[in-house]
């Protein structure tokens, strides 16, 4: 850390998601010998029914992989807890979050889509950076509003060319 450059910047919730090793004090059984645990496509651990897990427990990987594998574990602890077999994941998993179904059932406002499809920020049926409008239409490269990021000078490199006379014996640093 360079001194002078710590900052204190204000949240509710911090996740750190660092990704170590496991530590399977008091877990050793569910460990596989190769620092993980097995599971299967519902996240329950191989050979013990109504444990689940998720995360770099079952391989390291990113905060979002980890959040996925909360999400299908918790659907099959539902599942397990109402009874109900643990149905048979697809291959490839394809679990989405519906933001709008969120919505509904929190009980918040929900409104309609209707023209113009700009100035969306009041409106209560549209989601920023959640819905996929791609169906009603796509935005061209030129016509993206990109006055939320600052602008950033271009970093121009000097090239140094050299003939072959000049490269001989020239061990000066050069791009």
């Amino acid at each position: 850390m360079i001194p002078g450059t710590e900052e204190d910047i204000e949240a509710d919730l911090i996740v750190s998601a660092i990704g170590q090793a496991v530590d399977f004090t008091g877990l050793e059984a569910f460990d596989t010998g190769k620092g993980a645990v097995a599971a299967d496509k519902n996240y329950q651990v191989q050979g013990h029914k109504g444990v689940f897990c998720g995360g770099d427990v079952i391989r390291p990987h990113l905060l979002t992989t980890a959040i996925g594998h909360g999400a299908i574990a918790a659907d099959g602890i539902d599942a397990l807890l109402r009874g109900e077999e643990l149905e048979r994941r697809p291959k490839i998993d394809v679990h989405s979050f519906d933001l709008m179904r969120k919505l509904v059932e929190k009980g918040l406002p929900v409104g309609k889509i209707e023209e113009p499809l700009h100035g969306t920020d009041s409106s209560t049926g549209a989601i920023h950076n959640f819905e996929n409008r791609s169906d009603r239409y796509v935005i061209p490269h030129g016509d993206l509003v990109l006055g939320h990021f600052p602008y950033v000078a271009r970093n121009k490199r000097k090239v140094i060319t050299l003939t072959a006379e000049q490269a001989l014996d020239n061990f000066e640093e050069r791009l």
